[in-house]
């Protein structure tokens, strides 16, 4: 009895330590999954308040009423009489966030406006919102996030304070103070199938793993109690080990059935030489046996390819430090990946490694995980984040991101940079004539004239409205004859239902001593000289 009790105790800290292993990897999957989540959010969220920002920098627009709408009443000089035919009603950053999430077509995400203390009852929070600012206001902090799992839905929230633009509406604030936030609301089917799959896979594994330590330590325990009562019978006790070999050989090879099994690669190594690992990485590089891969590669990392300037994926060597070892050090606060391409196909995983201590030596235990799908759908997120949905172009986000690559290129270089900086001639009298529909008709096809009219290497993007910008590595006099190419090509397209359109255009080369900002004040200066000297031009300062 002895010997079965010490037996279960051993079985009971193998199972404890397993479970810890699968627990924590568990933890760190959802943690993963949630990342990406917040991250899709906070996106929609940034893209928000550059919104607002460029509002509050006007302190609110004027825009020309839909039809029956009327002023906010909430709003000091809510309207703006510009003659007897039209007044224009004013459009605040609440008032403008409010409406583009009443008008939002991105499937499966919402946004809303809200506060504690609405100035307009529309504004009202709603339970997640109000616990959301709560939380935000007693902890000091810039978001909070939840996952609704009855609902299936991904709730953020981020925090608005109280600056300088703001103090005209809501004077019953002070600066810096929480006046409320925008939540964004995104659908999280994908997310709870996953991690409730996960969450079933987890307990498969922890009830297998568990049941085979039992009946592996039972079957050892068996084994030695009964060869102390046939010490003396030598030819029982060759029977009986032969009979404990192939119960504990059926043991091993249902323990490697079961590992074979999972859909992550497992690895043991000594940080250089593979060691052990499953048929699921045998198989998928096309090896029957660990013996067949080591004839051909005795390390896994050999498979891993670099990314230029991104040290997440991980090599076989990393600033002097093994692939293993920097694993270990860097699995907790970064996000490390290995890429590997196989048959053309490229594949990408997320490993994670624990040490194994074997009488006084180190091995590793690395698991791989693929990830390559997750990734390709934070792209896509991403994407369609920086992308005009109307044009197809890139929008001011992207603009934001280029200008600044564009620039600091340009100045770590010998090349030249210029922008041109283009707008539709008299394009309000489109709308007005033929409606918006023809409107959003001609910017798209302008959008197609435009890629088709410049280089491969240029940046077209649309500023907003019927503004576009393209930048180009070329000095002044380059980009005047591009400028000059797009004025002629859109001037000479046959639009339908309207008989032509014309653009004017303005053209400016960085300076040494430029900023993003001089560098685009300066194009969109000789934008308004180009439309001040009659239109249909370019102009060049």
């Amino acid at each position: 009895m002895k010997i079965y009790l010490l037996f279960f105790i051993i079985a009971i800290a193998l199972i404890y330590s397993t479970f810890t292993i699968l627990n924590r990897w568990h933890e760190s999957r959802l943690d993963a999954e949630i990342s990406e989540l917040k991250k899709s959010a906070e996106i929609q969220f940034e893209n928000q308040i550059n919104f607002r920002k460029w509002n509050a920098k006007y302190g609110g627009v004027y825009v020309k009423p839909l039809p029956n709408q009327k002023p906010n009443p909430y709003l000091k000089d809510g309207t703006l009489k510009v003659d007897e035919n039209l007044t224009l009603i004013k459009i605040n950053p609440a008032w403008m966030t409010r409406q583009l999430s009443e008008q939002n077509t991105i499937p499966n995400m919402h946004f809303h406006i809200t506060s504690l203390n609405p100035v307009n009852p529309k504004n009202s929070p709603n339970s997640f919102q109000k616990e959301a600012l709560e939380f935000i206001e007693k902890n000091k902090t810039s978001s909070y996030f939840k996952v609704d799992s009855e609902n299936r839905r991904f709730n953020y929230m981020g925090a608005l304070h109280v600056n300088n633009s703001c103090i005209s509406c809501h004077q019953n604030y002070s600066l810096g103070e929480l006046r409320g936030g925008i939540s964004v609301n995104i659908d999280a089917q994908n997310f709870i199938d996953t991690t409730n799959f996960m969450s079933q896979q987890i307990a498969i594994r922890k009830g297998a793993i568990a049941f085979l330590i039992i009946i592996v330590l039972f079957l050892i325990a068996r084994m030695i109690n009964k060869s102390k009562k046939i010490t003396y019978l030598n030819r029982e006790l060759n029977k009986s080990l032969e009979q404990k070999s192939i119960a504990l050989n059926e043991t091993s090879v249902l323990f490697q059935s079961i590992l074979d099994l999972q859909d992550s690669f497992l690895v043991v190594t000594d940080g250089n030489t593979l060691i052990y690992t499953n048929r699921t990485l045998l198989h998928f590089f096309g090896f029957n046996t660990i013996k067949e891969f080591k004839e051909v590669h005795n390390c896994l990392c050999d498979y891993f390819q670099s990314v230029e300037n991104d040290k997440e994926y991980i090599t076989s060597s990393i600033d002097g430090v093994t692939w293993v070892d920097y694993l270990l050090k860097w699995q907790e606060t970064n996000e490390l990946k290995s890429k590997i391409t196989i048959n053309g196909v490229v594949h990408i995983f997320k490993p994670h490694a624990k040490v194994l201590d074997v009488n006084n030596k180190h091995y590793y235990l690395v698991i791989f995980d693929e990830i390559t799908k997750e990734l390709r759908q934070k792209s896509k997120l991403i994407s369609l984040a920086m992308i005009d949905k109307l044009t197809q172009l890139p929008n001011r986000t992207s603009i934001d991101i280029e200008l600044e690559k564009a620039i600091s290129n340009a100045k770590n270089s010998t090349k030249n940079l210029s922008a041109i900086f283009l707008d539709l001639d008299f394009f309000k009298d489109v709308n007005d004539k033929y409606g918006h529909d023809i409107g959003d008709y001609v910017l798209k096809e302008v959008a197609t004239i435009l890629k088709n009219s410049t280089r491969e290497n240029d940046f077209v993007a649309r500023w907003g409205g019927e503004e576009f910008l393209v930048l180009v590595e070329a000095d002044a006099k380059t980009a005047k004859n591009i400028a000059n190419k797009i004025r002629v090509s859109i001037k000479e397209y046959k639009f339908e239902h309207i008989k032509t359109q014309t653009i004017s255009a303005g053209v400016t080369q960085l300076l040494s001593d430029d900023c993003e900002n001089s560098f685009i004040k300066r194009a969109d200066k000789a934008l308004y000289e180009a439309k001040n000297s009659g239109r249909d031009n370019v102009y060049v300062t």
